[in-house]
């Protein structure tokens, strides 16, 4: 398995390349190839490796200067047009245009990556030339800077005496960025703990420094990082390296010569003589009882990010730490009662140039933080004294070795944003990609030095002085005060600006956003490039409907997953559904204590998994719907009767007498719930105007939309009578829902047909003893804990609804109109009218004009919806949504052949995404969808035309008295109360 220097296969044609070193990774089954361009200097990483989804990525070391976003703005702003193809937005043109399995662009805290992967050659080509046009020869115009960064424009267009604000899509995502308490402690333990060189500054852009940077510093910051003498290239897969060598220089590298990039280089850290302490305010958590706000974080900074087996080393001991619910930190400090979570920086970080560790929790009262840092300082000293159980240590070795063995759908993308912040700093790849070396030296340095672990914890926490105790003391007027000084500085610009001038460059832009673009010069793929068949997938049921085969090459481990159908429910039953994924994993049993039973799952499986879904049913009606419970788990195949042993315990006999911890779990999900809602919040909108259009899609908001947040709030908040009443429902939904014919099961792997007999054994644990027990567990009782109201019904009506969250700075809007089922002749169109119009319309009127980070439309079986993303905008957002299909109907120029051949190959895009192997025929075994209907659909989908594509539109977007409409954000004063509702998020 060692990894091992080679000869390079390259051979004589170098196209201005030197080589430097090859060497073959077995374990990935990749050959690495390092070479550098002799005239400038860049550096090229390429991974071969027999995978047709081939991807390269462009990285530059940019190193921030202070906190007005360049870096961040400059990513987003090279990505609006070069001299090769000068035409507005040719990245977002370029969706449309490619079959991209992963197109993006990202800014780092010192390094911005331009990552891109396909399985079309010739798709490959076209969109590496676009990037290095991008990244190397970009416009940088003044609009594109107005747009894309910051700008003072009248809040009304057409009105342009109106007040004067501040907008641009950066500005407004980092606006949402910081009214999340959880990133905005992140960004401030960086800052706190590296505060002597260039991670003090903000790379991402704090709001009210933003407006601090003009168009010349912008175009002043890519001169002096956006060079090939500054840039790692990586390419991967199985197209030859000397055609990438050629198309590089040719297209790209020829033209330039090298230049001194020394000043871009990150220092390490000086080191200091004793631990600091600080604090920092923020907005409220919602999700958190109002005495318990306060977030805290331990954190000690290592070495450097370059030395591989020292931070391997740190990694490991880092995840003994915290990992796990035996682990130190997990059993002494989060089940402590303190707080309620962990921190949301815990555990290792390298994502700078000195490698660290942050430990804390959050949900802490005032009076609790002191108690909490001289926890963490007791379990490092009781640690260095006693060790760490060796049934930890074995199964975190297991846990690695499994992580060797599984690959997702993106391997090359995977391994090459994994590469890229050591690389930045000029690590040793080979020595980076020689995990199972790494592994092998550990396990002996374990075996030759009994307390090494010991000592390592010693060295580098317990007597290390470079040491930061940072507090996040959230306040309830934080969020006013953002917004008050947000109005100042807006006015404080206008006063001291040429408003004539400003009110003109709004005018301009508007008429640059508002103009047909013409993609011109850009590349773009043929429908006849693209292949007319589906894959196929080879499943066997060897069961009828309940045990699914999906043999597969695996790496020698096997899925297994099971649906628990339990689509009759009560609406009650239903929203305990999330409750229960949530706890039966991390429970406990009558028989094994939560502590025991998580060993035992950490050293035969990769863990085990509990999710709630809820699917249309593809050949019926979109009202009707399957719900329920997926568990999953993954495993060496030996390992197989085992882990089913160990989910049927699970499943049979749940501790439900476990009140402490059911307690514990629930505050930790609530604790974390902010996060996922201003990550996730067009997600969380789009389901809950879904939510009373069919029954799917109610189902669905009740199992992992709006109305599952608010029960998990509700279950954490509970006095300990209502654990009580919880956990009796709880284990009455069990007897109701643990029946053999409730149960469908999947394996995939190399042999799962080996595993039928397990898989019948583990059945055979849920066979009702009785008929009278049947009956009994068949009649829901009445509910004895309350999970309040949700969308209770199917459409009837148009209902808006506003969800207030305080900390927002931007809201999160949705529009949803009923859709029908995957298979009905009119949802290929309506998929193809979905991503015309997001492409076309929506993001021009409410990213480019309106400032919102993200928008779109989307066709799903129940629900065909509109979404915008971390959006300053409200009503004006719903206002486009309507526009845009009026567009749509009404104007012959708005969707033409050429435009519904892009949007054709957008949608095949998302169709034909690699699928890996452990996923070939989940689909199917999730949702009922055949091979056959996925090739009826793509038949289909080749086959529309634009009259089709308009008249299923006008059919699904004329409902009007059907859709329904929500917003989650700040404060609106702007709502008609008499068709609008609104209350607090909480």
């Amino acid at each position: 398995s060692a990894v091992r220097l080679v000869q390079s296969s390259v051979g004589a044609g170098l196209h201005g390349f030197r080589h430097v070193r090859s060497a073959q990774v077995p374990t990935f089954r990749l050959t690495l190839e390092e070479l550098v361009h002799e005239a400038t200097g860049c550096r090229l990483v390429h991974l071969a490796r027999q995978d047709a989804n081939n991807a390269f990525a462009i990285q530059l070391r940019t190193t921030p200067t202070d906190s007005t976003g360049a870096p961040h703005i400059l990513e987003h702003s090279v990505l609006c047009g070069s001299a090769k193809y000068p035409v507005r937005d040719p990245f977002f043109k370029m969706l449309t245009r490619s079959q991209a399995t992963f197109m993006n662009a990202m800014t780092a805290p010192d390094f911005t990556i331009y990552p891109c992967s396909t399985q079309n050659p010739t798709d490959f080509y076209n969109l590496f030339s676009v990037y290095l046009d991008a990244v190397f020869h970009p416009l940088l115009s003044r609009m594109d800077f107005l747009q894309e960064g910051w700008r003072l424009e009248p809040v009304n267009l057409q009105e342009p005496q109106s007040p004067i604000t501040i907008k641009g899509v950066v500005y407004n995502e980092m606006k949402g960025v910081f009214s999340d308490p959880d990133q905005l402690f992140a960004n401030a333990v960086r800052q706190n703990l590296l505060p002597a060189g260039p991670y003090r500054h903000n790379f991402g852009g704090f709001p009210g420094a933003i407006p601090e940077l003009s168009h010349e510093q912008l175009l002043q910051f890519h001169r002096r990082h956006y060079h090939p003498s500054n840039a790692t290239v990586f390419t991967y897969g199985s197209l030859p390296l000397a055609e990438h060598l050629r198309f590089l220089d040719s297209e790209c590298l020829a033209g330039f010569g090298r230049i001194d990039c020394s000043a871009t280089a990150v220092p390490l850290e000086p080191r200091w003589s004793k631990p600091r302490a600080g604090r920092v305010d923020g907005p409220l958590n919602p999700f958190l009882p109002p005495d318990r706000q306060v977030t805290l974080a331990e954190s000690f900074l290592f070495g450097d990010v370059c030395q591989v087996r020292d931070n391997f080393h740190l990694h490991f001991v880092s995840s003994l730490l915290c990992e796990g619910d035996t682990s130190p930190f997990y059993s002494g400090l989060l089940e402590s009662g303190l707080g309620t979570a962990f921190a949301p920086v815990h555990g290792f970080s390298s994502d700078c140039r000195n490698t660290a560790f942050h430990i804390g929790l959050k949900g802490l009262a005032d009076e609790s933080v002191a108690a909490a840092r001289q926890r963490v300082d007791d379990i490092l000293a009781e640690t260095v004294r006693s060790g760490f159980r060796q049934v930890n240590v074995d199964s975190l070795l297991h846990q690695v070795e499994l992580g060797l063995r599984d690959e997702g759908a993106n391997f090359g993308l995977e391994k090459i944003l994994a590469l890229a912040g050591p690389a930045n700093h000029g690590a040793d790849l080979a020595e980076l990609l020689a995990a199972e070396d790494l592994l092998e030296d550990l396990r002996r340095t374990l075996a030759e030095q009994p307390r090494y672990l010991q000592s390592l914890v010693d060295r580098h926490w317990r007597s290390n002085p470079h040491r930061l105790s940072l507090s996040l003391h959230p306040t309830a007027r934080y969020a006013d005060r953002l917004l008050a000084a947000e109005k100042t500085a807006a006015t404080a610009r206008a006063a001291n600006a040429d408003l004539a001038a400003v009110r003109r460059e709004a005018q301009e832009l508007l008429a640059a956003q508002t103009a047909r673009a013409d993609p011109g010069p850009l590349p773009r793929l043929a429908l006849g490039d693209l292949p007319r068949q589906a894959p196929r997938w080879s499943t066997e049921w060897a069961v009828p409907d309940r045990l699914l085969l999906c043999p597969q090459p695996t790496n020698g481990l096997v899925y297994f997953r099971a649906k628990l159908r339990l689509s009759d429910l009560s609406t009650n039953q239903t929203r305990l559904l999330p409750l229960l994924s949530l706890l039966l994993p991390k429970l406990g049993t009558a028989r094994t204590p939560y502590g025991q039973l998580a060993e035992a799952i950490d050293l035969v499986s990769g863990g085990f998994a509990c999710t709630p879904y809820a699917t249309a049913r593809p050949d019926e009606a979109a009202s009707s719907c399957e719900s329920g419970l997926v568990f999953s788990a993954c495993c060496l195949a030996p390992n197989l009767p085992r882990v089913l042993q160990l989910w049927q315990e699970i499943c049979a006999q749940p501790d439900w007498a476990a009140r402490d911890r059911l307690a514990n779990l629930l505050r930790m999900e609530a604790a974390d719930l902010v996060s996922r809602l201003t990550g996730q919040g067009h997600a969380f909108a789009a389901g809950r105007a879904a939510a009373r259009l069919s029954e799917s899609s109610r189902v669905a908001d009740l199992l992992t939309g709006l109305d599952s947040l608010r029960a998990i709030k509700l279950a954490a908040a509970a006095e300990p009578a209502g654990f009580d009443a919880l956990a009796e429902d709880l284990a009455d939904l069990c007897r109701t829902a643990f029946r053999r014919e409730n149960f469908c099961i999947s394996l995939t792997g190399e042999q799962p047909e080996t595993g039928a007999k397990e898989v019948e054994a583990f059945l055979a644990g849920f066979d009702v003893a009785d008929a009278a027990a049947h009956a009994a567990a068949a009649r829901p009782p009445q509910p004895r804990f309350d999970l309040g109201g949700g969308a209770t019904g199917t459409a009837s009506g148009g209902l808006f609804e506003h969800f207030e969250v305080g900390s927002m700075g931007v809201n999160f809007c949705a529009q949803a109109f009923p859709c029908p089922a995957v298979t009905h002749p009119r949802f290929p169109a309506l998929m193809l009218a979905a991503a015309h119009l997001s492409s076309r319309y929506l993001h021009r009127e409410i990213r480019e004009i309106g400032g919102a980070y993200g928008s779109g439309a989307r066709a799903t079986p129940g629900a065909f919806y509109f979404m915008s993303y971390r959006d300053p905008r409200s009503l004006a957002t719903l206002d486009s949504f309507a526009a845009s299909a009026e567009w749509l109907a009404g104007r012959v120029d708005s969707l033409t052949d050429s435009d519904l051949e892009e949007a054709k190959l957008a949608v095949f895009k998302t169709l034909d995404m690699p699928v890996p192997p452990k996923k070939r025929g989940l689909e199917f075994f999730l949702t009922g969808v055949t091979d056959d209907m996925r090739q009826q659909l793509r038949d289909r989908l080749f086959d529309l035309d634009t009259s089709e594509v308009r008249q299923a539109a006008a059919e699904t977007l004329g409902q009007q008295q059907k859709t329904h409409k929500v917003i989650i954000g700040c404060r609106n004063l702007e709502l008609d109360f008499k068709q609008w509702t609104s209350s607090p998020i909480d």
